[in-house]
């Protein structure tokens, strides 16, 4: 009995030392003027532990001893941070503060305060710029305005997003939005404009706002506006960017030569004894010998070198893969009969059978610019030079951009004013191509991979080079190799042989 009661004492104690560790709270949240502030988020700071106001501003939240602060906030008002002390009751106004109304955004018509626009605007400025390494100033607005759809561009250096915020127009029988520089309808390339130059990106949305530019205007308008010299000191900055690019997605697993020749070995065999239209049937066990070469073979005439079997002619899997072995066995010992690769292959050759990391390279940009801003109560000058070499991830995908700007207004009087704004760019693009064999991400998805980039010795598997010591492509129909498919053809040669430049002067 004793024990009982000594082992009753100690859960109550430690029952009431639990309770101890935590307690209620209670109290109400106004604005300045009084009001009860609803749907106010009460929490304990560094913590989940937390509430919502009522309509009338009350709450009630049960928190931990060594809680020492409460976090306090609402949607335009300020967060607000309350000591909890020892008291059970808490007392807090917030003040308005939504910094976002007092922002100003730009209009068809001018500026305008956000807090005084009742359109749909979304606006990227310049201190988001200028941290990200965008050649195409459309590049901004990806992932960084709300309500606005963009499709990812091709990869190109300088390419264009696809831009959507109403969906398709009739007018314009397109899904594009007007875009409007510095107050001017502009239809150029985006590439064309230095990210360093640009002052904020806006983007009008709805009707209230995009009523201006009529029907023009109905997909939406992206207004772009450059800088102009702020009223202070004289500025004079010089930027030095420099980076390299590699894809962000991984490639998806595939097979390598080892996995592919018995894999194409199987859909042979299969093929012989289940195939539609078979002349000669055939049985697994005669198939796999068939598909690994075993077989005696005609000597002479019009099917000489193929197997013979029942009267016909058959082939196996390295004549049907085109007579490439890039394994150190013979040409009939590549697979065994039981489907799987011989043992004791290796691969003669191994550096040029991936043909996508044939096709890249680390991309690489390098930017410099030089901006100089001054102004006064009478005149402001901005001025900007910029130097942009960006080589794009995929071989001949390159841009180089020289881009000037300058910006002057004058006040002469209190009625009137004049200024300039001059911009000048000179851009050569060398483009990649994307159509068919001649899209090397393309071909490297479908190639197999014992097809090498390379022409190698069908004897020796030493690389083919020509009076200069240069290696030569394999085409796939030279020394005694047949590639089945796209015979003659090379995705890297007529990728890096075709002369495909753009040069723009702006």
């Amino acid at each position: 009995m004793r024990k009982f009661l000594l082992l009753l004492l100690g859960l109550v104690l430690v029952s009431t030392q639990l309770f101890a560790q935590n307690r209620s709270i209670s109290g109400r949240v106004t604005d300045a003027q009084g009001n009860g502030v609803s749907n106010a988020s009460v929490t304990v700071k560094g913590t989940t532990t937390g509430t919502t106001t009522s309509s009338d501003g009350s709450f009630s939240l049960t928190i931990p001893s060594s809680a020492k602060t409460l976090v306090i906030s609402s949607i335009g008002y300020r967060a607000h941070e309350v000591a909890v002390g020892t008291s059970n009751t808490i007392s807090a106004t917030l003040s308005a503060g939504d910094q976002n109304m007092d922002e100003v955004v730009v209009v068809a018509y001018g500026t305008q305060r956000r807090g005084a626009s009742t359109g749909s605007i979304a606006q990227v400025n310049a201190k988001q710029l200028e941290n990200r390494p965008i050649t195409n100033a459309l590049n901004a607005l990806v992932g960084a305005a709300p309500g606005i759809q963009t499709s990812t561009p091709s990869g190109a250096p300088g390419s264009s997003p696809g831009i959507i915020v109403r969906g398709f127009g009739s007018f314009s029988l397109s899904s594009a939005p007007l875009y409007v520089v510095d107050g001017v309808i502009y239809d150029g390339g985006f590439s064309n404009i230095n990210p360093d130059d640009i002052e904020t990106i806006t983007v009008l949305k709805d009707a209230s706002t995009t009523a201006l530019y009529g029907a023009k205007g109905a997909n939406g308008v992206v207004m772009i506006t450059t800088k102009k010299a702020k009223k202070g000191k004289q500025n004079l900055q010089f930027k030095v960017q420099t980076g390299f690019s590699n894809p962000a997605i991984p490639q998806y697993p595939t097979v390598d030569a080892f996995q592919y020749y018995p894999l194409a070995w199987e859909a042979y065999r299969n093929g012989l004894v289940y195939g539609t239209g078979l002349t000669t049937p055939t049985t697994l066990d005669s198939a796999s010998l068939i598909a690994s070469g075993l077989l005696p073979r005609y000597a002479s005439g019009a099917n000489a070198g193929n197997q013979i079997f029942r009267g016909g002619s058959f082939q196996d899997i390295y004549q049907i893969l085109g007579k490439y072995n890039p394994f150190n066995v013979g040409n009939t010992d590549i697979v065994l009969p039981n489907g799987q690769i011989n043992p004791n292959a290796s691969l003669r050759y191994g550096d040029d059978l991936n043909w996508l990391d044939q096709s890249t390279r680390r991309g690489t940009r390098n930017e410099y610019g030089l901006q100089f801003s001054s102004a006064t109560d009478k005149f402001d000058l901005f001025s900007s030079f910029s130097y942009l070499k960006e080589g794009g991830w995929g071989l001949r995908s390159d841009l180089s951009r020289f881009s000037a700007r300058v910006n002057a207004n004058a006040r002469v009087t209190d009625w009137f004013r004049s200024g300039f704004n001059l911009a000048g760019n000179r851009t050569k693009f060398n483009n990649a191509a994307t159509g068919g064999i001649v899209n090397a991400f393309y071909f490297s998805r479908y190639i197999a991979p014992i097809y090498p980039v390379y022409l190698h010795d069908p004897v020796t598997g030493a690389i083919v080079r020509d009076a200069t010591g240069t290696p030569r492509y394999d085409f796939g129909n030279e020394n005694g190799y047949g590639r089945p498919y796209n015979s003659g053809r090379h995705t890297i040669a007529e990728h890096l042989w075709n002369l495909d430049n753009d040069v723009r002067d702006v």
